[in-house]
């Protein structure tokens, strides 16, 4: 209808209405509604509703709750609408049931709206078996309310309807099964959040598996925020429910929150000690101790260095050595200079410069053997004039070696 159509029903309706007629009164509160007259509209409605009309009684309820057209009264406005309600208009008892506090009491006025077909009572109704407020948590019963809210097409109830048979698919443990087995196998390909995810959908339906793997998921801070306490939560659930998993990992927190508080508890003691005359006493030993170590190791190693450098000069000491005997013998030609050079420098540069243990002893071996071979030959030429010259070199040498593998590389 046109506004002109509206105002003309209005004028038709008038005279009836003033005349005490109730369903024009009643026609004329939503005419007026309709035109956003709330003033008019309450005016009209009131009249309608002190002869009891029950939507009329309901939608003045709805004004005065609200301050539409007319002072703002909660508590009148609800006492209109739970007139309507008790004559067993089913509107009003759904928004009876919206004001009453009380899930138990508000049930009640919805079971009453909804078997009367209206839809939002129903889902309304629906939703409170489906959480367990005011009436028992019963799937079954949810899922009937909302399938016939569904069915006059209330989005939200099929919406909920799906959930309420999801719930009941996931309650089987065949199906709880596979959905710990999938959330495994991201966690295994490093998926951590949806893992996470998944776990949380079988931990919420009160599953122990799920509730222990997403506890030591929060433990670890992977896919959810690092949380200790979600995370005893969860597995104590888990344990409560016999896991022996979740009770071991239990048990071995509480033996180590034990052995930290131990460990803490002798920090403290050691403290308070350190504190006393014995306890300064032990300190000063300790630095003396630490002192003494420290002298010693720098000593060391200032004699490592030392050894280095010695190995290194009298490897040199006897290649010089080598070729004063070149100079002054005439039966020393270069081919023998060359092979004295080499079984000396290569020995030596792998037992100076490797780090490799058995490496080092053989050539170790190699060198010092060749040194004591020269040594053993000439010294049985007593008037040989290179012999003492011979001795000095591989004497030098054979102590360049020792040092050189003592002194090892990698030692400091």
């Amino acid at each position: 209808m046109t506004e002109q159509e509206v105002r003309y029903a209005i004028l038709q309706a008038q005279e009836k209405a003033e005349k005490g007629d109730v369903i024009s009164q009643h026609f004329l509160g939503i005419s007026y509604l309709g035109l956003k007259d709330y003033g008019m509209a309450a005016k009209w409605f009131e009249k309608a509703a002190e002869q009891g009309y029950a939507d009329a009684q309901m939608r003045l309820g709805l004004q005065l709750y609200n301050g539409q057209g007319v002072i703002e009264d909660k508590a009148k406005g609800i006492e209109w609408i739970k007139k309507a309600a008790e004559q067993g208009y089913a509107r009003a008892q759904f928004h009876i049931g919206n004001f009453t506090e009380d899930n138990l009491k508000s049930a009640e006025w919805y079971e009453k709206a909804a078997e009367q077909g209206d839809a939002d009572a129903q889902y309304e109704l629906g939703l409170l078996y489906f959480n367990g407020k005011g009436v028992p948590k019963d799937n079954i019963k949810a899922g009937q309310w909302f399938k016939k809210s569904g069915d006059q097409g209330n989005e939200k109830s099929k919406e909920f309807l799906s959930k309420v048979i999801a719930d009941a698919l996931f309650d089987q443990p065949e199906i709880q099964n596979q959905r710990n087995a999938a959330a495994h196998k991201f966690y295994m390909e490093g998926n951590h959040k949806k893992a996470a995810e998944l776990y949380v959908e079988m931990a919420d339906r009160g599953n122990a598996v799920a509730q222990y793997k997403l506890g030591l998921l929060y433990s670890l801070g992977q896919g959810v925020i690092n949380d200790s306490i979600k995370s005893n939560e969860l597995i104590s659930k888990a344990a409560t429910q016999g896991l022996k998993e979740a009770k071991d990992w239990l048990e071995k927190e509480e033996l180590e929150r034990k052995e930290r508080e131990e460990k803490e508890c002798k920090e403290r003691e050691h403290q308070e000690w350190l504190k006393t005359e014995d306890g300064q006493k032990w300190q000063a030993e300790q630095y003396r101790l630490k002192e003494k170590k420290r002298k010693k190791e720098e000593t060391q190693k200032l004699l490592w260095k030392i050894g280095r450098i010695a190995a290194l000069l009298l490897t040199v000491f006897s290649i010089i050595m080598i070729f004063v005997i070149n100079g002054i013998s005439e039966q020393v030609d270069n081919s023998v200079v060359i092979s004295l050079l080499l079984f000396m420098i290569i020995p030596f540069t792998v037992i100076y410069f490797c780090e490799g243990i058995i490496k080092r002893i053989i050539f170790f071996i190699v060198g010092v053997g060749f040194a004591i071979l020269i040594l053993s030959i000439f010294n049985n030429f007593p008037d040989y004039a290179e012999t003492p010259f011979l001795n000095i070199m591989c004497i030098s040498y054979i102590i360049s070696c020792v040092l050189a593998i003592i002194n090892v590389k990698d030692k400091y």
